[in-house]
């Protein structure tokens, strides 16, 4: 039937005739089947995508990678930031990317920002 407004779960499928179809099964919002806007719980949103979330564990630490696997070490130009558990190409504040270990480490003390262990972007 023709809608205006699709309901929770559902994406306007075909807008010129307003006709709803259901979002994929990880997304509770979605633009389409493809493009989710908020995933439902135990899942991350990442570009669209809902991937696990990743869950320390006594013995590793995994991080959600942009295709939403929980991997050991992110891929090229991705960190793994500890307090989101995933993947991300910009590190929070007062963290700085590590191309070696591809993880967000601190920085110095007194940065606010930083690019390096030994430089500071702000203070």
């Amino acid at each position: 039937t023709c809608v205006l407004d699709c309901p929770a779960l559902y994406y306007f499928y075909d807008v010129t005739i307003n006709v709803c179809a259901l979002c994929n099964e990880t997304c509770v919002v979605c633009t389409s089947l493809s493009t989710c806007l908020q995933c439902k719980p135990a899942y991350n949103l990442f570009n669209g995508y809902c991937g696990r979330n990743c869950i320390p564990t006594a013995t590793s630490i995994t991080y959600a990678d942009p295709s939403g696997q929980c991997v050991a070490v992110c891929p090229p130009s991705y960190f793994g930031d500890n307090s989101t558990y995933s993947c991300t190409q910009l590190c929070p504040n007062k963290l700085y990317g590590d191309a070696d270990t591809h993880l967000c480490k601190n920085c110095p003390v007194h940065c606010a920002t930083c690019s390096s262990p030994t430089f500071c972007m702000t203070c």
